[in-house]
């Protein structure tokens, strides 16, 4: 997501995350904490956050 997105995980580049992870999305509404990254997409949704990110390598 970051590489489409840049470096900030926006509610708009969220619900594109939901929509590409769509087959569990409906999964972890019903089932909190069964998806925890699907999760959190979710609340950058509905609270309107946006999510600063780093890239690290090994």
């Amino acid at each position: 997501m970051a590489a489409q997105h840049g470096s900030r995980i926006t509610p708009a580049a969220a619900q594109a995350g939901l929509a590409l992870y769509a087959e569990h999305t409906e999964d972890a509404r019903q089932n909190p904490g069964k998806h925890p990254n699907i999760d959190r997409l979710i609340a950058l949704v509905e609270r309107q956050e946006t999510l600063g990110v780093e890239e690290v390598r090994e």
